[in-house]
């Protein structure tokens, strides 16, 4: 499970609600990295989740300020995210 130890809760509760499906995503795929397209394609798809991109980028922004999730720039300047610091997933 993904450590929410010090992690803060967007206002919006439908930012809250992407970033918990980011979270979920990335608990079951650690070593997933994407650009925000692929995050909307394949991330929240698989969470049955719709949302505008605003909304996402948002949600990614808080997680990136909680140290959750990390974003590489990439030398053609593609933003890409990944599992950050504090994303910490239970072993069975």
């Amino acid at each position: 499970m993904l450590d929410a130890h010090a992690c803060m809760v967007p206002r919006d509760p439908r930012i809250a609600a992407i970033a918990d499906a980011l979270r979920r995503y990335l608990e079951s795929h650690p070593n997933a990295s994407d650009s925000l397209e692929g995050v909307m394609r394949w991330w929240l798809a698989s969470e049955r989740v719709e949302a505008p991109q605003a909304m996402v980028r948002s949600a990614l922004a808080h997680l990136v300020e909680d140290e959750v999730v990390e974003v590489r720039v990439l030398s053609d300047g593609t933003r890409v995210y990944l599992a950050g610091a504090r994303a910490r997933f239970s072993r069975p």
